[in-house]
């Protein structure tokens, strides 16, 4: 959950982290779970898969200095899964310190230091159901952002309006407020 808090009107968004070949058809799998429990529990909230990416671009994207609003979240996270491999991710971030000190302390200190067993599947059948998960959703999600784009801009809502991100082990939902907000972040962080 964005900032690790919520309310009954909120949808509920996902920062997955896969293993290599697996974005798009984990994304397809956890899209089609989010459907079907949805339709069998229509009062669960709304489940947003708005960022995924494979673990070895996770890793890249932590060790490499990004903007404050990028440590923000990822310190905010609530893991569901992973918490040593959230610690490993902030350890090698120590960029954030310097941004969030005493949240990255706190962070740190918070995993609880279960293992999760990761089960290993190699082989061309995973990579190749992954590439055919991508041919069917990248079509799919650029379209349905940009009617949705459409309904906001139409409903006066135009800050709402998101880009659709898709890149080989990579998928975002990258909102306008999302992006003025990082604006923001970058620039009391630059103020003298």
């Amino acid at each position: 959950m964005a900032f690790g808090g919520t309310n009954p009107n909120n949808d509920i968004d996902f920062f997955v982290v896969t293993g290599p070949n697996r974005a798009w058809i984990t994304l397809l799998i956890a899209m089609l779970g989010a459907r079907f429990g949805h339709r069998v529990h229509p009062n669960w909230p709304v489940f947003c898969f708005n960022r995924v990416i494979e673990e070895n671009e996770c890793r890249d994207a932590f060790r490499t200095p990004q903007d404050p609003l990028f440590a923000r979240e990822a310190l905010s996270l609530r893991v569901l899964e992973g918490p040593l491999f959230h610690q490993e991710l902030l350890c090698s971030a120590p960029w954030m310190k310097e941004v969030f000190p005493e949240l990255y302390r706190t962070a740190l200190s918070t995993a609880d230091g279960a293992a999760t067993k990761v089960e290993r599947r190699e082989g061309r059948l995973w990579s190749v159901a992954n590439v055919g998960a991508r041919a069917i959703l990248a079509p799919y999600l650029t379209i349905v952002g940009l009617v949705r784009n459409k309904r906001l801009l139409r409903d006066g809502n135009s800050t709402a309006r998101f880009r659709t991100v898709i890149e080989h082990g990579f998928f975002a939902y990258e909102s306008e407020k999302y992006e003025r907000l990082r604006a923001t972040y970058k620039e009391a962080f630059e103020s003298p």
